[in-house]
């Protein structure tokens, strides 16, 4: 199973680790997994938080997750909800 970071819209709702904020709509970035077509297949429920965790190379760590975030910049945006491509100007 292949995986990469991508950008996904999420409609109306709240993040579940800061409720007090609320959106009508709001991009974040998500590990999205294909199935063998590579067709998206599943995602983390949660948005990715950059986190060094790998002891004497976290900042190794970090700079190599933010490398491939910046690649899902370039890719079409993904709803959240069906996981189906939406076009950038949809959103912006």
């Amino acid at each position: 199973m292949s995986w990469n970071y991508r950008v996904m819209r999420h409609k109306a709702g709240q993040l579940e680790e800061n409720p007090d904020l609320k959106w009508d709509e709001y991009l974040a970035i998500h590990e999205v997994y294909y199935d063998k077509k590579g067709n998206p297949d599943s995602i983390t429920k949660e948005p990715i938080k950059v986190v060094g965790d790998d002891g004497e190379d976290a900042f190794s760590s970090i700079k190599w997750i933010l490398k491939e975030m910046t690649k899902a910049l370039d890719k079409p945006i993904l709803d959240y909800d069906t996981l189906k491509e939406i076009e950038k100007n949809e959103y912006l």
